[in-house]
């Protein structure tokens, strides 16, 4: 219940985020980030410290007390997600008309002067472009694993989109080759935003 509460009100916050809430936002996420980062190795060392203070019959009590506050780690996990999660999707307005753009692009193309002529109407670099002045908007306020992590989720919302579109497309020979090209393009281009692979 305590999950549900807390990681509810994050979502809640950045969701009803405007430019004036927004840094103290992205500050609470930073701070719960970093909480999570530390608690396994502040109840490690508590373990630690109470093992050598205290007669092993009375550790059985400690180490059961231990893991019960250890369940702060779900909670923190989960309230990060849930803010990182509504973080993500105050910025899907702006991709979509980038992802729209894929919607409209043929890959019937016939030819190659229509294939020369999609390869210099690719949809990749409008879109990496939105996404990356989104990230970068949001940077100086957000930690680095936190920025990785935003862009993970905004990765997949893009690749699920991008998938679901690709199914109600027809594509020829020259088509296939411009898909390739597009697919390679968006690795890439994606490659160089995160430190983090982008096939995983």
């Amino acid at each position: 219940e305590a999950s549900t509460g807390v990681s509810g009100a994050m979502g809640s916050a950045v969701s009803a985020a405007g430019a004036s809430r927004l840094p103290g936002t992205l500050r609470a996420l930073n701070a719960i980030q970093l909480c999570l980062s530390c608690a396994p190795r502040l109840f490690r060392a508590a373990a630690d410290d109470f093992a050598c203070e205290l007669p092993a019959p009375a550790m059985a009590a400690v180490t059961a007390e231990l893991e019960i506050a250890r369940r702060v780690e779900v909670t923190l996990a989960t309230a990060l997600t849930a803010g990182l999660q509504q973080l993500a999707a105050s910025i899907h307005p702006r991709l979509k008309p980038r992802l729209d753009a894929f919607r409209d692009r043929s890959y019937l193309l016939q030819s190659d002067e229509a294939l020369a002529t999609a390869e210099t109407a690719s949809f990749v670099s409008p879109l990496l472009a939105e996404m990356s002045g989104a990230l970068s908007a949001l940077q100086p306020g957000l930690n680095e694993p936190n920025a990785q992590a935003l862009l993970l989720l905004l990765v997949a919302h893009c690749a699920d989109r991008i998938e679901a579109l690709l199914l109600l497309k027809k594509v020829d020979i020259f088509g296939a080759l411009q898909l390739e090209r597009d697919v390679r393009a968006l690795g890439q281009r994606l490659s160089a935003l995160t430190s983090r692979s982008v096939r995983e």
